[in-house]
């Protein structure tokens, strides 16, 4: 069955100490022939056909023939996590039909690279195309100053890389093989249309038709039911695919579907190394255009340690497609669909999509308590729409006045490229919210320029993007509606208190200290009293401002607690406290 796949070497050995190996050349070569190279371990992860070298530790399998060497990872370490290792590119003669490096807005500044391509190909592999050289280095710079994009096409295959840093791989390393690769889907499901949770994940069937039969006919003119079989008698049915931030759906044919039965997955393919994105996709079958509900990131964190997180971007993706933006996890609390990447912490699930934010707190620590989860607000327009500030460096008269907005009315900000809004990653901006809050708390304007917030991306302008909640944006102070809202509470005053119904999960922060001095913790100023705050909430007892709670860190001095509270719809129960202004929590 393997023919002429068998392998010239295969090693299988820790990441960490190469030294801890194996060679498996005759194993692989053995199941090769026994299974074929698409699907060599038939499903099975590394360890349980090759043995372990190396227990305890991350292992990889390196795999050679001629100058053409492939790497795998164990399944759910970075490996493919169907199982589904994939040798059928050693075989494949990598040669692309065109290849055009230039301009990415004007396709007239461009130069044919394919010969150099071609040479490259062979020289290094689809895997690191140009050696770990950027491509300006490699094929000159046909627009100076411009944003450049290699595109090269196979067949009615298409692939673009960009520059390193400017949307391409910051460590230069240009992986093309996905030109040379059967299309895979990450996940694929057939479900009734009426009912999502009657249904079966086809995923391992799916994508062994996408190595079988080119994707634009990847059924071979069958129509869904003679595929997968009918997992909901009687029901219409359709079939979803979820590969890289895009879905596509397919309806049986007759009923919605294509006449003739050839389904069309090309769509999901074509492109490069950059997700579409708030995209429009036809979807083939003769269905309507549907509004691509793809998050750009989502992370589930700890609120007390951000580096305690795993991102679940994917995951969130692949909800979304199965159960809609209004329950997105069907009623499950965040732990048991995303996993505790913080075991005893309170954390927290961000999503992020354009220039909105969404926090969800877990349902027993102060998100909803019948864990419905919705992300529509996400992809809501109008009166909901946040405002954006952006500052330009280098024009001095573009600034964010001091004393025009409180810290309290910043929901985010950022500090990069001006064609990378929002982008974090490396050579592209930096997360810059608390950097901005504390230039607010200290009474300085705010302005784009790398003395303040460092330089993310050298050489190029930047600019500050600073997102206000609506009512500070019109400059008016946030409230409870729209932003946090501010408590305070002077010592000696025995009948004004924040309540115990309030929950520790709305107190973003809290302070005890001179009334002159709100949120200053130098010494004989003030403290910061967030923790205890929080922990009097959770042991269901009444805050107020006493030195015999938080210790006395101004002697001689009257003094103030400030809490800063979350907007209602973040806390549970009703949060009270018996004064008329804080009663603007329950309004």
């Amino acid at each position: 069955a393997g023919g002429d796949a068998h392998v010239d070497s295969a090693v299988y050995a820790s990441k960490a100490d190469p030294s801890m190996m194996q060679d498996v050349t005759d194993i692989v070569n053995s199941l090769v022939a026994e299974n074929g190279a698409h699907n060599f371990t038939a499903r099975r992860d590394l360890n349980a056909v090759l043995g372990d070298p190396a227990g305890g530790e991350e292992k990889v399998l390196i795999v050679t023939k001629g100058h053409l060497r492939m790497e795998f990872l164990e399944s759910g370490k970075g490996g493919p996590s169907d199982c589904l290792y994939d040798l059928s590119l050693l075989k494949v003669d990598h040669a692309v039909d065109t290849a055009t490096y230039g301009s990415a807005a004007d396709a007239s500044k461009s130069l044919d690279v394919t010969d150099l391509v071609n040479d490259l190909l062979a020289r290094h592999g689809p895997w690191n195309l140009t050696g770990r050289q950027d491509l300006n280095d490699v094929f000159g710079d046909p627009a100076s100053g411009e944003e450049k994009k290699l595109v090269l096409t196979r067949g009615s295959r298409k692939f673009e890389c960009f520059e390193a840093g400017r949307g391409g791989p910051a460590e230069k390393v240009f992986d093309v093989a996905k030109l040379f690769q059967a299309p895979r889907v990450d996940w694929a499901a057939y479900v009734s249309r009426a009912d999502t949770s009657e249904g079966a994940d086809v995923t391992a069937i799916v994508n062994d038709l996408l190595a079988a039969n080119p994707p634009h006919d990847f059924t071979a003119r069958q129509d869904l039911n003679e595929v997968f079989g009918d997992p909901a008698l009687g029901e219409e049915k359709k079939l979803v695919l979820f590969t890289e931030g895009r879905a596509v759906e397919f309806f049986e044919a007759g009923k919605g579907g294509p006449d003739g039965s050839q389904y069309n997955a090309s769509v999901l393919f074509e492109g490069g190394d950059r997700r579409l994105q708030g995209t429009r996709l036809q979807k083939d079958g003769g269905s309507t255009d549907r509004q691509q509900l793809v998050v750009d990131r989502a992370v589930y964190m700890s609120i007390d340690d951000p580096s305690r997180a795993q991102d679940v971007t994917t995951e969130v993706n692949e909800l979304i497609v199965r159960h809609g933006l209004d329950d997105f996890t069907a009623r499950r609390e965040l732990n048991e669909v995303f996993g505790d990447p913080a075991w005893g912490d309170e954390k927290k699930l961000v999503v992020v999509r354009v220039q909105k934010t969404l926090e969800f707190l877990e349902a027993s620590k102060g998100g909803p308590r019948d864990r419905q989860f919705n992300l529509e607000p996400l992809y809501s327009q109008g009166e909901d729409e946040q405002y954006v500030v952006v500052l330009a460096e280098f024009e001095e008269d573009t600034v964010l006045p001091k004393g025009q907005h409180s810290d309290a009315s910043i929901r985010r900000a950022w500090y990069g490229r001006p064609d990378a809004k929002w982008d974090t990653s490396e050579g592209k901006g930096m997360d810059i919210t608390e950097k901005v809050k504390e230039l607010l708390r200290a009474g300085q304007e705010v302005r784009a320029s790398n003395e303040l917030f460092t330089d993310p991306a050298p050489g190029v302008s930047k600019v500050v993007c600073v997102e206000l909640f609506r009512e500070a944006a019109r400059g008016d102070a946030p409230t409870a509606q729209t932003g946090p809202l501010i408590v305070r509470l002077d010592e000696y005053e025995e009948e004004r208190l924040l309540a115990s119904t309030c929950c520790d999960a709305s107190v973003l922060r809290a302070w005890y200290g001179r009334a002159d001095a709100e949120w200053d913790t130098s010494e004989g100023r003030g403290i910061d009293v967030t923790e205890e705050v929080k922990q009097l909430l959770r042991a269901g007892e009444d805050v107020r401002a006493a030195n015999e709670i938080f210790t006395d860190p101004a002697p001689g001095a009257r003094k103030r607690l400030c809490v800063e509270l979350c907007r209602p719809v973040e806390c549970t129960g009703e949060a009270k406290v018996a004064d008329e202004v804080n009663n603007q929590l329950v309004a």
